[in-house]
C-alpha cells in the first residue's frame, strides 16, 4: 500500500513542482524582498477593505479575543456579521498563527493572496486528473485556470473573492468522485460540502453561489451521463446542501442577520445590482487589455483556440461547458443585455446581488474545461481533421494584426493588445500545424501558454513599487487620534480625512468602509450633522466644507486626503459622551423616520431629552436632579462595556451604540431591557442610586447557535469521511 503512494506521489511530483515553480515566477516581484525591486498590491479595496479588517481580527486573536464587534467602523458594526470579512475563515486563523502578533504585515496578507492561486492551480490539477485522466492535460488545463485574465486580476487584490473562487476544482473534484468512482459517493460528497462551506467561509458569498450552481449543475449532467438514478442524485444533493449549510453555519447565521438590517436590503433594485461587462469588454475574450489593464475572459490566445477545437470536437460533456459560457456571456452583460433580467426574476439569489460580470469565474472555468477537451481531441485525431483549426490561428491571426496594423495607423484602437494577439495567433498556428501528438510538442504548447498568460497578466495596473509614498500613511494632524479600545470614549467623523481607513489605523470613525452597513445608522445620516455628531459622540471632525454655525468648536489642523484633496481638523468643546443620563423624553409612535423629524428638530435639545421608537414603560421626572453622572465608563473589550451611575431620580442612560440583537445589559448583576432611542441607539432604564454597575454586553445568538450547528456538522463530516474510506476500501 505505501509503495503504491509513493509510487504515484512520485509521478506528480513533477508536475506539482512545476506549478510551484509557475507561481514563484509570476510572483516573483511580490515575493523578492528586495524593496528595490518588490511590488505591492495598488488596490485601494486591498488595504481599506481586507487588511485593515484581517490585521483588526489577528490582533484580536493575540490578545485572546475573537472579534465579534468592530468599533473602528461605521460607529461600531458587527465585525462576525459582515461576511466578506471572512472572520471564521479556516486560513486566516493559520495565517495569525504563521506570522505572530507583531508579523501580520500588508506584506504576509499579500502572501495569503496569492498562495490562493497557488492553491486554485493544484486543486485545479487534482480535478482534471479525475476528468482527463492525464497528466500533461491536467498540467495544461491547471496552468490556463491559474493565471488566466479572471483570477489574476480584480479577485486577486478582492481577497474574499478569490478565497471564495479557489475551492471551484474541489468542489468539482469532489462531485466528479462521486458519481464516476466506484464506492466514492459519500466521498465525494463530503469533498464537495467542504468545498462549498471553505467558499462561503471565505467571503463572497456571490462566488460561492455561482460555483455551487455550476456544481449543482455537473452533478446531474453527469450523473445522467453515468445512467445514475435519479434518487441517488437527489440524495447526493441533498447531503451536499445540507453538510455545506451546518459546516457554515457559524458564518451564514449572523450575516443574514446582519443584511436583513443593512441598507442594502432597502436601497438597492434591479437598477443598482444589474451593473455588468458592456458589450465591448467580452472583446477580452479574444485580444487583452484593451482600453483597460485587466482582461478576466482572457485564457490566452492558445487556450481559446483550443477551447473553440473543444467546443466542435470535444466528448460529450462539453456540451455542458459551452451552456456555461454562452449564458454566462449573456448573464455578465447585466442589465446590458436580456438574459440577467431573466435571472433576476427566476433563479434564486442573482436577485440579491451586484456586479454580474464576476460571473467571469464561470465563463474562464468553461473555457479552461473546453481547452482541455480541445487538446485531448487534439491528441489523438488524424493529422488532416487537425488542419482546420490551423488554419483558423492563421485566420485569427490575419485579422487581430490587421487591426492592429490600422490602430498604429491612426484607427482609434490601442495597436499594441491587437499585435500582441497577433503574434500569439501565428505561434499557436505553427503550434497547430506542425506539433506532434509527444511530450515535446506539449513542452512548447504549454512555454506558449506561460510567455502569453504571464506576458499580459503581470502587466495589470494593480501592482505598484514598494515605496513609502505607496503606503496608505496617517497625516499628520491624526497622528494622536488611534485608540484602543479600552480607552475609546468619543468618535470621529473621518469622511474627508479618514476615508473609510477607521479601522487600519484603529480610529473609531463614525464613516467606514463594507459591503453592509446598518440601515438605522445610514439613516441617522439624514439628519443635520452637528445632531448626527451629538447622538453619536463625535469629538473630531475632519471635514472641506463649512462647519455649521452655533456648534462650539476649534480648528486644530489641516492635510491632505489620500486623493490630494485638503481638509481641515476641528475639535468640538463639549462632545457629547459615549454614556449619558436623561430625564425627558418623546415617543415617536413606532415609526422610526418621525424619530427622525424630532431629531432634527433644533428646538429638542438632545442632551437633555431622549427621542424613544415606542413608550417608555415608566414617566421620567423632565428636570436633571442634583446627583446625575456617569462616574465610570469602560469599554473592557468592544464586546463588553461596563459603566458606574449615580442619579437620585429614574433615568434613562443613553448610549452610542448601535441598537441592534446581541447586546444585552444587566444592573447590578441583573438583566435589564433595552430600548431603541435616538433613532437606532441604545437606552436602558435606570433607578435612583448611588455607584449603580451596568454591563452592556454584545452576546449575539446567531453566533452561537451557528457555532452549535457548525460543531455538529463538523462532527457528521468528520464521521462521513471515515465511512466513506471504509466503504471505498
Amino acid at each position: 500500500m505505501l509503495a503504491r503512494l509513493s509510487t504515484t506521489a512520485a509521478r506528480h511530483l513533477a508536475p506539482v513542482g512545476v506549478l510551484c515553480a509557475l507561481w514563484g515566477l509570476f510572483f516573483w516581484r511580490v515575493l523578492i524582498p528586495n524593496p528595490l525591486d518588490r511590488l505591492i498590491f495598488a488596490d485601494v479595496d486591498f488595504v481599506q477593505h481586507y487588511y485593515a479588517f484581517a490585521s483588526y481580527q489577528v490582533e484580536r486573536l493575540w490578545e485572546g479575543q475573537f472579534p465579534l464587534w468592530n468599533p473602528y467602523n461605521h460607529a461600531g458594526d458587527p465585525f462576525a456579521g459582515n461576511i466578506q470579512f471572512a472572520a471564521f475563515y479556516p486560513p486566516r486563523f493559520v495565517g495569525a498563527l504563521l506570522w505572530g502578533a507583531d508579523g501580520y504585515s500588508q506584506a504576509n496578507y499579500q502572501l495569503e493572496a496569492i498562495l490562493h492561486v497557488l492553491l486554485a492551480s493544484l486543486l485545479m490539477y487534482a480535478f482534471l486528473l479525475h476528468y482527463a485522466s492525464r497528466r500533461w492535460l491536467a498540467l495544461v488545463g491547471s496552468v490556463l485556470y491559474a493565471y488566466s485574465g479572471y483570477l489574476t486580476s480584480y479577485p486577486l487584490f478582492q481577497v474574499s473573492v478569490i478565497a471564495s473562487a479557489a475551492w471551484l476544482p474541489l468542489l468539482m473534484l469532489g462531485v466528479h468522485r462521486s458519481v464516476t468512482v466506484r464506492g466514492a459517493a459519500f466521498n465525494g460528497v463530503v469533498i464537495a460540502a467542504a468545498a462549498v462551506a471553505l467558499s462561503l467561509l471565505g467571503g463572497h458569498p456571490q462566488t460561492t453561489m455561482y460555483i455551487t450552481y455550476l456544481g449543482l449543475i455537473y452533478l446531474f449532467m453527469l450523473g445522467w451521463q453515468q445512467k445514475c438514478r435519479w434518487w441517488g442524485l437527489l440524495g447526493r444533493f441533498a447531503l451536499l446542501g445540507g453538510l455545506s449549510t451546518s459546516l457554515s453555519a457559524v458564518q451564514l447565521l449572523p450575516a443574514l442577520e446582519f443584511a436583513r438590517l443593512s441598507s442594502r436590503v432597502v436601497e438597492y433594485g434591479f437598477a443598482d445590482k444589474g451593473n455588468g461587462f458592456q458589450l465591448v469588454e467580452l472583446l477580452h475574450a479574444f485580444v487583452p487589455r484593451v482600453w483597460t489593464s485587466i482582461s478576466p475572459l482572457y485564457v490566452g490566445v492558445a487556450g481559446l483556440l483550443l477551447a473553440l477545437i473543444g467546443a466542435a470536437r470535444g466528448a460529450q460533456m462539453r456540451w455542458l461547458w459551452v451552456g456555461v459560457v454562452i449564458v454566462g456571456l449573456l448573464v455578465s452583460l447585466g442589465a446590458n443585455g436580456f438574459a440577467y433580467g431573466l435571472f433576476y426574476l427566476v433563479v434564486p439569489g442573482f436577485n440579491v446581488f451586484r456586479q454580474q460580470e464576476r460571473i467571469a469565474v464561470l465563463i474562464s472555468f468553461a473555457l479552461v474545461m473546453l481547452a482541455v477537451e480541445g487538446l485531448k481531441w487534439w491528441r489523438s485525431a488524424p493529422v488532416e481533421q487537425r488542419q482546420p483549426f490551423a488554419w483558423f490561428a492563421a485566420g485569427f491571426s490575419a485579422v487581430t494584426g490587421g487591426l492592429g496594423l490600422a490602430a498604429a495607423s491612426g484607427a482609434p484602437l490601442p495597436p499594441d493588445p491587437f499585435l500582441f494577439a497577433a503574434l500569439m495567433g501565428v505561434l499557436a498556428f505553427v503550434w497547430l500545424r506542425w506539433g506532434a501528438a509527444n511530450h515535446a510538442a506539449l513542452a512548447l504548447l504549454l512555454a506558449l501558454i506561460v510567455v502569453d498568460l504571464f506576458t499580459v497578466n503581470t502587466q495589470q495596473s494593480g501592482y505598484q513599487p514598494d515605496r513609502p509614498e505607496h503606503r496608505v500613511q496617517l497625516a499628520e494632524p491624526l497622528a494622536d487620534l488611534p485608540t484602543r479600545p479600552a480607552d475609546i470614549r468619543w468618535r470621529v467623523d473621518g469622511a474627508a480625512g479618514l476615508q473609510g481607513y477607521g479601522t487600519l489605523f484603529r480610529i473609531p470613525d463614525i464613516y467606514g468602509t463594507g459591503p453592509f452597513t446598518l440601515a438605522s445608522v445610514e439613516a441617522l445620516r439624514t439628519i443635520p450633522v452637528d445632531r448626527f455628531w451629538e447622538v453619536l459622540s463625535v469629538r473630531y471632525v475632519t471635514t472641506s466644507d463649512a462647519v455649521p454655525a452655533g456648534v462650539p468648536m476649534e480648528q486644530v489642523g489641516a492635510a491632505l486626503n489620500f486623493d490630494g484633496q485638503p481638509y481641515q481638523v476641528y475639535e468640538l468643546l463639549a462632545p457629547r459622551p459615549l454614556a449619558h443620563l436623561v430625564y425627558d423624553s418623546r415617543d415617536a409612535g413606532g415609526s422610526a423616520e418621525f424619530a427622525r423629524q424630532i431629531m432634527a428638530d433644533s428646538r429638542v435639545n438632545l442632551r437633555e431629552m431622549a427621542v424613544t421608537l415606542h413608550p417608555l414603560p415608566i414617566n421620567l421626572p423632565v428636570e436633571r436632579p442634583d446627583v446625575s453622572a456617569i462616574d465610570e465608563l469602560r469599554m473592557v473589550t468592544p464586546e463588553r462595556w461596563e459603566i458606574t451611575a449615580s442619579t437620585s431620580a429614574p433615568a434613562l442612560l443613553t448610549l452610542s451604540l448601535v441598537y441592534y440583537p446581541g447586546w444585552g445589559a444587566t444592573l447590578d448583576g441583573q438583566p435589564v431591557d433595552t430600548f431603541d432611542v435616538n433613532g437606532g441607539l441604545t437606552g436602558l432604564l435606570l433607578p435612583a442610586g448611588e455607584g449603580q454597575h451596568i454591563v452592556i454586553e454584545y452576546r449575539p445568538v446567531s453566533v452561537a447557535l451557528g457555532a452549535a450547528i457548525s460543531a455538529l456538522g463538523l462532527m457528521a463530516w468528520v464521521v462521513l469521511t471515515a465511512l466513506s474510506r471504509r466503504l471505498s476500501a
